[in-house]
């Protein structure tokens, strides 16, 4: 898995890249240490709980996109059944893709870091015509 956007304002599209066939788990880590579902098995959702994109479709994708202003993923908390808008605050996202999420040993996941600012760009290079 790799990203060729690392550093991604709101409203930007965050684009993951993969060597399919993949396994079937994706999360993120929000700053704060907070963990969401993205990939999962569709029969392990419940209520308004649901994958972004279910493991038997994720399987064979080469690339998935991510809105970061209208993404929502799994919360994976207690007592929360819908899915919940994940780039809320700035800072580091990471994802992390593998069999088993819950591992004891993190080599076994494949990680990738973005760096998010809940702002609007404002660095657009405008280039004055004579």
């Amino acid at each position: 898995m790799r990203t060729s956007t690392s550093n991604i304002y709101k409203g930007e599209e965050i684009r993951l890249d993969f060597m399919a066939p993949n396994p079937g788990y994706l999360g993120v880590i929000d700053p704060e240490g907070n963990f969401f579902y993205v990939v999962y098995p569709s029969e392990n959702g419940f209520g308004g709980l649901k994958p972004f994109v279910a493991s038997e479709d994720f399987k064979y994708m080469w690339q998935l996109n991510i809105n970061t202003q209208q993404f929502k993923a799994d919360p994976y908390v207690y007592g929360v059944d819908e899915n919940q808008p994940v780039f809320t605050k700035s800072g580091n996202y990471t994802f992390i893709l593998g069999d088993n999420l819950h591992v004891d040993d993190p080599s076994m996941l494949t990680k990738v870091t973005v760096a998010y600012h809940h702002q609007l760009r404002t660095d657009i290079n405008v280039v004055a015509i004579p």
